[in-house]
């Protein structure tokens, strides 16, 4: 399968965020960082028929992520990450009346 980026679509997360410092600071001093910082930003198309919300995996739910996002005026909707506590509730807890309120568990 060949997946396609549409070049006027901007970046959320930052794609370098996987890098080391080390290797990051060489690609920012260099050519790639020059392209990235001067040459695509004048090349982007200002407007875009880009989703107000993003559904992600947990893996993107960190509170980065949401500040990125939220810069971009775009919500980032995921689940929280970790498990369960047996004494707490969560929202599965929870039912929604006929009117959609929020009903607490009983108990």
């Amino acid at each position: 399968m060949i997946k396609v980026k549409n070049p006027n679509q901007l970046n959320i997360f930052d794609p370098w965020d996987f890098l080391t410092p080390k290797r990051r600071q060489m690609l920012e001093s260099g050519w790639p960082g020059l392209f990235r910082e001067h040459i695509l930003p004048s090349r982007r198309a200002t407007f875009c028929w880009a989703s107000k919300e993003i559904l992600a995996d947990s893996l993107y739910g960190s509170d980065d992520n949401c500040e990125r996002a939220k810069k971009h005026n775009v919500e980032l909707i995921a689940p929280t990450m970790g498990s369960v506590k047996e004494d707490k509730l969560s929202l599965a807890d929870f039912i929604f009346s006929q009117k959609g309120e929020l009903i607490a568990p009983t108990g």
